[in-house]
């Protein structure tokens, strides 16, 4: 139970972090053009295909 919880709270961080960078993102548009916006889904694609790998 104790390890199902911190890789809970792992997970939230990370998925903060993203939202973080996202909006970060957002608010500076110039840094985001259209085209590293595909980089970028796919980068978090990935990040959350690691994250889901079995410890």
């Amino acid at each position: 139970m104790h390890q199902i919880l911190d890789s809970l709270i792992i997970r939230i961080i990370i998925l903060s972090l993203i939202v973080i960078l996202f909006i970060t993102c957002c608010v500076i548009k110039f840094c985001c053009p259209k085209k590293n916006l595909k980089n970028i889904q796919n980068n978090t694609i990935q990040l959350t295909e690691i994250i889901n790998l079995p410890a």
